[in-house]
């Protein structure tokens, strides 16, 4: 029988084995944390790479991502409400590297419903253990929508499988929606907080033609206004008239003009400040299993 809601009804139940550690690798909270080796065997990468072996073969793009953190930190305005939502490594180290440099603002974990969690570090998940049990205090999942529809949340960070020039999104599927080549995760709240915080800033670390498109192959998230996106090669604006803001030391217009599926105008593209060596310290005492190249 299909079960209308997550309670199981007693009638339903025959009997409860005891599962010691069932969750694992990931979590159950007030027990134990993710397992993050164990993660990593599972999809098939090293829990043992070190920093410098990722660096001697791909330095250039480790590089590219700390720019976009610190990008997205830059979206991150002082005495304003900044929120992540599902599956946000980057933006949520974004949002310590911020703390750390003294930025004050409030910090909304919507997965895990924390209200300024206390964190220092990134745990494996952006619903981690800490963010649960240190914070100022919580909110339903309603409350962050009253928030949002009350005009509270200034910014907030979302990802997308697809991205075309008018700044909609795709985050259901690859292909026709009836026969799909590839299902993806779903849109979770974007398809409402994308138009109610005041700036929905994207970030894709797949900077390619497959990934900024002239059309999704379907519309997750439409929007009316300018979208900010960050991207491993530099920012852009995308919506009416789509342009570089931005682009990284160690990459360039042309680049990024390759790799985008739609022509884009770079009158007032800027190059980003040359990341500093205490920038990067910061960053990898934020994230010290270098989860963020992975």
């Amino acid at each position: 029988d299909r079960i209308s809601s997550v309670t199981i009804p007693k009638e339903k139940i025959n009997c409860i084995v005891e599962l010691k550690n069932g969750a694992l690798p990931t979590s159950c909270f007030r027990f134990y944390n993710y397992d993050l080796s164990a993660l990593r065997r599972y999809l098939g990468s090293n829990p043992g790479i070190e920093k410098s072996e990722m660096e001697k073969t791909s330095n250039r793009r480790s590089l590219n991502i700390d720019y976009a953190i610190i990008s997205a930190a830059e979206c991150i305005k002082d005495n304003g409400t900044v929120a992540t939502g599902v599956a946000s490594p980057i933006p949520m180290i974004a949002i310590i590297f911020a703390k750390l440099c003294g930025k004050r603002f409030t910090y909304i974990n919507c997965t895990a419903g924390a209200v300024n969690p206390a964190l220092e570090s990134y745990d494996c998940s952006s619903a981690a253990i800490s963010a649960l049990e240190k914070k100022e205090y919580f909110l339903e999942l309603s409350q962050v929508f009253d928030y949002g529809l009350s005009g509270k949340i200034d910014a907030m960070f979302f990802g997308a499988a697809q991205i075309a020039k008018n700044g909609d999104i795709n985050l259901s599927c690859i292909g026709d929606y009836e026969k799909p080549k590839v299902k993806l995760a779903g849109p979770a709240g974007a398809v409402t907080m994308r138009n109610l915080c005041k700036n929905p800033v994207i970030i894709s670390l797949q900077h390619s033609k497959k990934t900024f498109v002239d059309k999704v192959d379907f519309v997750t998230s439409g929007i009316t206004k300018d979208t900010v996106v960050i991207t491993n090669l530099g920012v852009l604006k995308l919506g009416k008239n789509p342009e570089i803001l931005e682009v990284y030391p160690c990459s360039s217009i042309e680049e990024i003009r390759q790799n985008t599926g739609f022509e884009l105008k770079y009158d007032i593209a800027k190059t980003a400040k040359k990341i500093s060596e205490e920038e990067i310290k910061l960053l990898d005492s934020i994230d010290r299993k270098y989860a963020r190249y992975k």
